[in-house]
């Protein structure tokens, strides 16, 4: 039976880049580019053990400034972390998922005795009957063509010519009857992407990608799981997903649940254990409701969003979104790939949506003590930055508003930064991540709104737990997760 794509992963990882907003910083901010500081304060030597470090106080910082620009009003109110423990350097490296791991993690989250099968996208009779009579529309359409091309005659021939192709394939496979086939085990293999493709869209698997596609019942809901592991020169990707099909909805009518919290946290955390992909914490949990497939986060809402991030000796990883493509000519960057994150979203107590990305395994322990700044050092870097720093709604700013960051929390953790020269490979490095919570306010006072034109004028929401910036604790630059360095 064909089976439709939901749409929830790709809203996951656009809550996830909403998530790790973080400006770029200005010119006069230091920032890491691997140009040898890191390594030369990675030789240094440590403080003799049992000595205190400046930054293992408990002192309160609290200050207030204003941006460079004026756009941006900073507060801090935070207190220093205790350093309690030596600060250690990792080399890491992507890491393959293995068809067992691709087998065990299925089980685990849809339990052991759920029977999963091949995907397939071969269609029925009925099926084929019903895409021949919809494609036949839209080639006659005249109408509508002549509406969404009526200055592009090339855009209307090229727009005719993709469903005429589809159509072909469609009717070629009515004709020699084709109905679906019946189910097949899955196997637990990997094959290249184009072994899945659908027979009548085309392949549009990537060179070099092996895939594990499969679909499963579960607690009466139609899931679909796909493993991928891909290298390229461009990009790497080490993936799991999990996801109701696009015509499976988890409450068929009646009224929506409420979100629970404090629930979906506690049930990630369970499944992560079960997936037994490493150690993990909630980095986020997020309320959303969803009207018209668009995710408004919000106390009210009917889900709940859940990343976790890993935790590698007790010191849990900086997330983020996919970091950017190196620039054209560089030799400094490895390839895009995504940072080690789970995201989960639960609607009340089922699980919609699962999306494990970036796959790592550490090599190597650099060094078991690196050397640290003291945190008033850290501070000050994160000051400058701050007065650096751009809104992150320059529309607002246009308009005479102005943001609001309170910053109020700070994590010691570990963020993965390049390698020069080394695609393969990354530092896992001692990190401060400072938190803020994030307000928008126009020129009068109120709640910040930003006009698009055309009457779409949109209400800029307030941010808890906001990422702000991130500072190397060896070497006081600023790293920025979505560049990766």
């Amino acid at each position: 039976m064909k089976t439709r794509l939901t749409m929830m992963t790709a809203a996951l990882a656009a809550l996830a880049l909403l998530a790790g907003c973080q400006p770029t910083p200005e010119r006069g901010v230091v920032t890491s580019k691997n140009d040898g500081t890191f390594e030369a304060a990675l030789a240094a030597t440590p403080a003799p053990a049992g000595e205190e470090s400046p930054a293992a106080g408990q002192a309160h910082y609290a200050d207030s400034f204003v941006s460079a620009d004026g756009a941006v009003r900073c507060t801090l109110d935070l207190d220093a972390p205790a350093l309690d423990r030596a600060l250690p350097v990792y080399r890491a490296e992507p890491r393959e998922i293995s068809a067992q791991e691709a087998e065990r993690v299925a089980h685990a989250l849809l339990g052991q005795d759920t029977v999963f099968y091949e995907y397939s996208a071969r269609r029925t009779q009925e099926e084929l009957e019903q895409d021949i009579l919809n494609m036949r529309r839209y080639i006659g359409d005249s109408d509508t063509i002549n509406e969404l091309f009526a200055d592009d005659a090339a855009g209307a021939e090229s727009y005719v010519a993709y469903w005429q192709e589809r159509l072909d394939r469609a009717e070629a496979l009515y004709a020699a009857g084709e109905d679906g086939g019946e189910p097949v085990l899955c196997d637990w293999t990997f094959h290249p992407g184009s072994y899945y493709a659908d027979p009548v869209e085309g392949n549009f698997s990537a060179q070099g990608e092996q895939v594990i596609r499969a679909t499963a019942q579960a607690d009466g809901l139609l899931y679909e799981y796909t493993v991928t592991n891909l290298e390229s020169a461009e990009r790497r990707e080490h993936s799991i997903s999990l996801g109701l099909s696009a015509d499976q909805a988890a409450a068929p009518g009646g009224e929506e649940p409420p979100a629970d919290g404090e629930m979906a946290q506690a049930r990630a955390m369970e499944l992560a254990e079960a997936m037994d992909l490493g150690q993990w914490t909630v980095r986020s949990c997020t309320v959303y409701s969803m009207e018209n497939g668009v995710f408004t986060p919000g106390e009210r809402g009917s889900r709940v969003n859940i990343e976790l991030a890993p935790v590698v000796d007790g010191l849990p990883l900086t997330t983020g979104g996919e970091p950017s493509l190196p620039q054209e000519g560089s030799d400094m960057y490895a390839p895009r790939y995504s940072y080690e994150s789970i995201f989960m979203m639960f609607h009340g107590d089922v699980l919609e949506q699962l999306t494990y990305t970036g796959a790592l395994t550490v090599t190597e322990t650099v060094s078991e003590d690196v050397p640290a700044l003291d945190f008033d050092q850290v501070v000050d870097a994160a000051r400058a930055y701050m007065r650096q720093a751009a809104p992150m709604y320059a529309a607002l700013a246009e308009q005479g508003g102005y943001e609001e960051r309170e910053v109020n929390d700070v994590q010691l953790g570990l963020s993965r930064t390049l390698v020069k020269n080394d695609p393969s490979a990354f530092y896992l490095i001692p990190t401060y991540t400072f938190y803020s919570s994030y307000r928008a306010f126009n020129a009068d006072g109120s709640p910040g709104t930003v006009d698009f034109g055309g009457g779409a004028v949109q209400t800029i929401a307030p941010q808890d737990g906001m990422r702000t910036v991130v500072i190397n604790a060896v070497d006081g630059s600023v790293f920025d997760p979505d560049k990766g360095y």
